[in-house]
């Protein structure tokens, strides 16, 4: 009984030894990798050299409807060196810049605008929908495609030779009126000559 001065109370709980060491004073078992990983992301991040990486920019359609994926637009695709820190905003203008002249040649001038169209990373993870409000326009967009970690080491490393293709996206009813424009533009020229 707890009033009664002679009843002693029972032993506290045996601790082990592991769990002393590892989780004494409410760390878990993470904290005893802490040195280990401080010290890698120090490196990491004093870098003061800027990690360039590769991208493929094209410009693509969807296929008719019924059928999924997406087809190359007038073979309108370029290799891009930029930044692995470029804001969501910087590539798309990046990529607008790299394709605009090829677009405006191959369409013949269309009206159809690049800044118009989804940005998509292949095969078709949406980055950017112009119909709708950036969520934020100054995200870092790349790293999530060339930084991995394993299950042996969480802290990610950079991998430049990922190969990740960023798709500027119209719809099959878009490109079908670029088509119409380019035949109706030849017809044109042919009547000319």
């Amino acid at each position: 009984m707890p009033g009664n001065p002679g009843q002693m109370l029972p032993p506290p709980a045996p601790v082990s030894s592991y769990n002393s060491l590892c989780h004494s004073n409410g760390y878990t078992a993470n904290h005893q990798f802490h040195h280990q990983y401080r010290s890698k992301m120090l490196r990491a991040a004093s870098s003061s050299r800027v990690q360039i990486v590769t991208i493929r920019a094209a410009l693509h359609h969807l296929k008719p409807e019924g059928k999924s994926g997406t087809l190359l637009v007038g073979n309108i695709e370029r290799d891009m060196r930029v930044s692995l820190s470029t804001t969501q905003t910087e590539l798309r203008l990046d990529i607008i810049r790299h394709l605009q002249s090829p677009w405006t040649e191959w369409s013949c001038k269309h009206s159809l605008t690049l800044e118009s169209l989804e940005m998509h990373k292949s095969p078709m993870m949406l980055l950017f929908d112009p119909r709708q409000p950036l969520y934020d326009p100054d995200a870092v967009v790349l790293h999530d495609f060339f930084l991995c970690s394993t299950t042996k080491d969480l802290v990610p490393k950079f991998y430049a030779s990922t190969k990740v293709a960023i798709l500027l996206i119209m719809t099959h009813a878009q490109y079908e009126s670029v088509q119409l424009w380019r035949e109706q533009i030849d017809e044109l020229v042919g009547l000319r000559h």
